[in-house]
């Protein structure tokens, strides 16, 4: 649709073709562009927006869309950016790029993003927040692992990394063998627990970046153990070890040396 703003008159007339041209006396270039599915772009021609879909664009990436109704989601919206819905219902770059968006679906709001693309490819996305009509949020490709030891021999009156070779979970495989390396700066909640044969006295220590960061330790009776939890703050690419060290020669038992690591924030 074409409406051309008449001089003087508050008015605009024109056919019906595709696209509003000028908001003042003297524009020269289209301004807002509706195609014929009613999708509107400013300062853009919109994309060929799959049918279930109203939209409107912004610039070249920006978009907000809604579902017509009926359906499935009824109750559906997105804000996005270098994202759209092609004719046959498949998302795609706009550009080449990466891509975001955010939704809401029958109250239910999601936080997407996805690597760079090439225009007019398929997007996967990666879903880094939910939070549901319930109001719990869940953050499920947030660095955290859970770790333990195999049977490790240790020299008497010596700090040794330990030797975490079995792992429960890694999200994100930020853990290899004796450290965690920290995808993103942040603040690391960490924790560690050893248990020792023999009765000696016995520490536990967190290394960070090969530094001591603190030590302590705990005594159960004949057998010793040892534990401690820090906050630590890292920058990308920080790592940590979890080291012991015990006044006699011996063995750590395998499934009760164990550390954990979850970034909070």
């Amino acid at each position: 649709m074409a409406l051309t703003k008449v001089k003087g008159s508050g008015l605009a007339t024109g056919a019906a073709t595709d696209s509003l041209v000028g908001i003042d006396d003297n524009a020269t270039s289209t301004a807002i562009t509706i195609d014929a599915s009613e999708n509107v772009g400013i300062g853009v021609v919109p994309e060929s927006w799959y049918s279930q879909f109203k939209a409107l664009q912004l610039g070249e990436g920006g978009s907000i869309w809604g579902r017509t109704g009926g359906g499935v989601y009824p109750a559906q919206v997105y804000v996005a950016a270098n994202t759209y819905y092609n004719t046959s219902g498949s998302e795609r770059y706009i550009t080449t790029n990466a891509a975001s968006q955010y939704s809401q679906t029958v109250g239910t709001h999601s936080f997407q993003v996805a690597p760079s693309g090439t225009a007019g490819a398929a997007i996967t996305w990666t879903n880094a927040m939910t939070i549901d009509n319930g109001g719990i949020i869940t953050t499920p490709n947030q660095p955290a692992f859970s770790v333990y030891a195999s049977s490790q021999t240790y020299l008497v009156n010596t700090d040794v990394a330990v030797d975490l070779v079995n792992e429960e979970f890694d999200i994100g495989n930020n853990f290899a063998s004796t450290k965690f390396t920290a995808p993103v700066a942040g603040s690391y909640l960490f924790t560690g627990a050893i248990q020792y044969s023999g009765n000696g006295t016995a520490h536990i220590n967190f290394i960070k970046n090969g530094s001591f960061v603190n030590n302590g330790w705990l005594d159960y009776g004949d057998t010793k153990a040892a534990s401690q939890t820090r906050i630590l703050y890292l920058n990308a690419n920080d790592y940590v070890q979890l080291k012991l060290y015990h006044s006699i020669a011996g063995t750590v038992n395998a499934e009760r040396t164990r550390m954990t690591g979850y970034l909070i924030g």
